[in-house]
């Protein structure tokens, strides 16, 4: 039988050009279009199959060869490619420093609001969406400083709500391997943006809490785990701006969800 005759078909498993079934020879007729494509495709297939009678030693060197041109297994080896942030991410004391540097600590170690002025609280949504929306206003409100910290100190206290796994996956693509109690801190800048309001749409999320503070502005944003959020400033020129913003949004929602101080 011939090698291009239509009634024939490359098996991958004896790796033989074999006949066809009966079954496919008595409905040639009507089927002759579909036979022939199947036939150009087990042609196509046998030089693939073929090659695979080569030594093991050259399957291995293939394959060392296809990896290291594939990302996939880069990835599942842990080399991810780091994401252009230039975001720092410090330890409970580092963090500490950082606030004790510009007045934002009591004598405790604790953070301190004496010098500011509450603008507005407010219950967060229930809804993840609104969720979504709300980090991005909270980030717009920090996206011209040249440094402000992300501190989340509230975690592990509602555990069903937490995906740790996935906050973590998302700060192995920054750079940064050690868990969220050893390095809670994250000091960014308006580049960091888009990383940041990733972060605290994750804090909402896993209803954790944590704080934000814009020494430029004199801001300071509070998460809490009891799901409410409170901003306070030092200066309350900036208070119209954040109060009409964070208005418009909770009157967009549901009735109740946030109360205006």
């Amino acid at each position: 039988m011939s090698w291009r005759s239509p009634r024939c078909w490359w098996c991958p498993s004896t790796s033989k050009v074999q006949p066809l079934p009966l079954r496919f020879l008595t409905a040639w007729p009507t089927q002759s279009a579909t036979l022939q494509r199947a036939r150009e495709a087990n042609l196509s297939r046998g030089s693939t199959w073929q090659s695979s009678k080569d030594s093991s030693s050259s399957r291995a060197t293939r394959s060392r060869r296809v990896n290291l041109s594939c990302p996939l297994p880069l990835i599942s080896l842990g080399l991810q490619r780091k994401a252009n942030t230039s975001m720092r991410i410090i330890d409970g004391e580092e963090t500490k420093l950082w606030l004790s540097q510009r007045g934002l600590l009591d004598s405790t170690g604790e953070p301190s609001f004496s010098k500011c002025f509450q603008v507005i609280d407010f219950a967060i949504p229930v809804d993840s969406g609104r969720k979504t929306a709300l980090s991005r206003i909270i980030v717009s409100f920090l996206e011209t400083d040249d440094e402000a910290l992300l501190w989340i100190n509230e975690f592990g206290i509602w555990e069903s709500s937490e995906d740790r796994y996935l906050f973590q996956g998302f700060r192995h693509s920054l750079g940064e391997s050690s868990p969220l109690h050893e390095k809670p801190g994250h000091v960014f800048s308006k580049a960091d943006r888009d990383a940041v309001r990733s972060l605290v749409a994750m804090i909402l999320y896993f209803v954790w809490g944590g704080l934000l503070f814009s020494p430029a502005k004199g801001l300071v944003i509070m998460i809490s785990h009891d799901e409410f959020i409170t901003i306070y400033l030092r200066d309350k020129k900036d208070a119209p701006i954040i109060t009409e913003t964070l208005k418009k949004f909770l009157e967009s929602g549901e009735k109740g969800s946030g109360v205006l101080s």
